[in-house]
């Protein structure tokens, strides 16, 4: 079953503590990342994290990815991961952060649901 298909069966449950999406948005244009990122954060339960990742834009081997294996992944920094976790409406409060790998070759979005009210 396709990951979207998925979550869609699961909206309206928050079914789970951690979800943690690798390579989940390497194909998909901004929108599409954000309507994934919000499906999945709306499964969360209070105090879950949704943990997810991105290819950084300076990724060196980028190019041997085109030539050599024909994959394109959409590259994302810390900016454009912040700006997506931005725009996620979720019921309650939430905390947001992006950090790049130790590699420096992937960059790491994560929203948090947060139990405890304004």
């Amino acid at each position: 079953m396709p990951l979207l298909e998925f979550l869609d069966t699961r909206l309206g449950t928050e079914s789970f503590d951690l979800i943690y999406m690798i390579d989940a948005l390497d194909g998909l244009d901004d929108r599409a990342a954000a309507s994934l990122v919000e499906k999945a954060a709306r499964v969360i339960r209070p105090n879950g994290r949704l943990v997810f990742s991105a290819f950084a834009p300076d990724l060196a081997e980028a190019a041997y990815m085109d030539a050599v294996l024909d994959w394109r992944p959409v590259l994302r920094g810390e900016g454009e991961l912040d700006t997506l976790l931005k725009s996620i409406v979720v019921d309650g409060r939430m905390s947001i952060a992006t950090w790049r790998g130790g590699s420096e070759r992937a960059v790491f979005g994560m929203l948090e649901r947060l139990s405890w009210a304004a």
